[in-house]
């Protein structure tokens, strides 16, 4: 073990809450949140992990609790090790180099006063001022506390030398991997200077892009790639974490920015229903923090009001047992084109998902069909959220790795059965990416060799299955025909992996042809997989 030391204090004012808009220090009326962060020692072999601690010095006049702070930080060099973390304590990976420490239930209440370590472990060697956590500020009770007159000690004074706060400028120079890059195309999102600015449920983050830029240009990289290979795309409004009190400011804002701004609808890949582009808004009615009456005006507006050239189909995503909920509430859903209730973590199993069957999805169609709205089950290949959140919500219980098996996708395609079987015309994959839930259909690590070795992770082959790594893609692809009535409906997959099994073992062709002469060549394989 080597020893090194390198220290970053930084005062972290704390903001009053009486303004909803807007959030701004004010010195004279705010007592420092002190964090330091030590790089503390350095473990060459076995493996190269740096340990390193923030303490988090508590001088704000109450306490810190379990609930209403987090700290946050951009860290670009190495990269935190989740199971290292105290109990008491999650992190969380907010988007590329940015994470964020929250505290569990087991967290017990920091006085003013009184100090706390944070110890943990990275993957990597910590070794320079670029590789120390940069950006870091402090979010209470929902408000940003900025860093002010940050102090750097124990490093090389051509470094202190550099300006302060850390930029994306910074970061380009220090990260020679990004300087391939043009810089405009640097879409990490960096916590500093250390804003955290909540306008309109609209977020920014200083020196570098909004999160409205970031999600400006993903769509645009997917509309591209869409043109480019024949695919079809469209937008979602997922309102988890959304403003409540401009929701409806917000949607409609953005759908006009998207149109006038992007004019994503003029794609020709753009997805259209029924004449009217498609646009989909995940949360209503799951979260009691979102009228109805707000549903209402996004919902008119978006199918009814607006001028044509923002009127869309609406899907909705909206729970499970809607069917029990309000009067109020039910009146809204009717206002919808398409309703998709969610189905994630509502099942385990082939038999769980028969039983969602018969409660929910053939009783939802009927429902549906009687009010002339489309209906989209969703279906999902797994679930695990074992690295995103490591414990359940008492903060005690271990979550497990493997929370939904995929059994080599027999889950999945039992569920895409089930939803055709019953009737329904179209259906909703969850998710293409969604990793953090370990939903995800794109390629996967097929086996424990293709994954790092800082944490567990769900690989193809946990449940016995040896299948490539584009599986599920390929999964969704039969189910396209099945749906489309291309190939017959069946409760088995259509397809094996078998084919990629098929290892090269010789060949025999002979080296030269005559003109006008016909050869034969031997091949040998072998095949290396479990089924014929």
């Amino acid at each position: 073990m080597t020893k090194h030391l390198l220290f970053i204090v930084l005062a972290i004012l704390m903001l009053s809450c009486d303004n909803e808009q807007e959030t701004k220090s004010d010195p004279s009326s705010t007592s420092p949140i002190n964090i330091t962060w030590s790089l503390d020692s350095i473990s060459i072999s076995p493996d190269q992990i740096s340990y390193v601690t923030f303490l988090v010095d508590n001088q704000s006049g109450q306490e810190l609790t379990s609930t209403n702070w987090s700290l946050h930080f951009n860290q670009l060099g190495g990269a935190p090790i989740m199971k290292s973390f105290p109990t008491d304590i999650s992190v969380v990976n907010q988007t590329g180099d940015y994470f964020i420490l929250k505290p569990m239930a087991l967290w017990q209440p920091l006085a003013n006063g009184s100090s706390k370590k944070i110890s943990f472990a990275m993957a990597g060697i910590l070794d320079k001022y670029s590789e120390s956590p940069k950006g870091i500020f402090i979010v209470i009770d929902g408000k940003a506390k900025n860093v002010a007159n940050a102090q750097i000690e124990g490093i090389n004074p051509e470094i202190l030398a550099k300006t302060n706060p850390y930029t994306n400028e910074d970061r380009y120079q220090d990260y020679s991997k990004l300087k391939e890059l043009p810089k405009d195309q640097l879409l990490s999102i960096i916590p500093s200077p250390a804003m955290y600015e909540r306008k309109s449920g609209k977020y920014s983050f200083g020196n570098t892009l909004t999160i409205l830029e970031l999600r400006d240009q993903v769509l645009q990289n997917i509309r591209f790639a869409s043109e480019k290979h024949g695919r079809v795309f469209a937008n979602m409004y997922d309102i988890s974490g959304g403003n409540p009190g401009t929701l409806a400011e917000n949607i409609i804002d953005d759908w006009k920015h998207l149109v006038d701004d992007l004019k994503i609808t003029e794609s020709p890949n753009y997805l259209h229903h029924n004449g009217r582009p498609v646009l989909s808004i995940w949360g209503l009615g799951h979260r009691d923090e979102f009228s109805a009456a707000s549903a209402r005006e996004i919902i008119q507006w978006l199918t009814e009001d607006a001028p044509e050239k923002y009127l869309v189909s609406l899907k909705g995503g909206i729970d499970n047992k809607w069917r029990s909920h309000s009067s109020e509430w039910q009146a809204i859903y009717e206002m919808f084109d398409v309703i998709s209730p969610w189905a994630v973590g509502r099942y385990k199993n082939n038999s769980g998902a028969d039983s969602f069957r018969d409660t929910y999805i053939e009783p939802d169609l009927v429902r549906t069909q009687s009010k002339n709205i489309d209906y989209m089950p969703v279906v999902f290949p797994g679930f695990s959220w074992y690295n995103n959140k490591p414990f359940k919500d008492d903060g005690v219980t271990p979550n497990v790795l493997n929370a939904t098996p995929r059994n080599g996708g027999d889950f999945f395609w039992h569920q895409i059965y089930n939803a055709i079987d019953a009737g329904c015309s179209m259906v909703y994959v969850a998710m293409y990416d969604e990793v953090d839930e370990g939903t995800a259909i794109y390629k996967l690590a097929e086996n424990t060799d293709q994954i790092p070795v800082e944490t567990a992770f769900v690989t193809l082959d946990m449940d016995g299955y040896d299948i490539p790594s584009d599986w599920y893609l390929r999964l969704t692809g039969e189910g396209s025909k099945m749906l489309r009535g291309e190939i017959a409906l069946s409760s088995s997959m259509p397809i094996s992996p078998a084919v990629s099994n098929a290892k090269y073992i010789s060949q025999n062709v002979p080296t030269v042809m005559s003109p006008g002469t016909t050869v034969s060549i031997n091949i040998t394989l072998q095949n290396t997989g479990k089924t014929n």
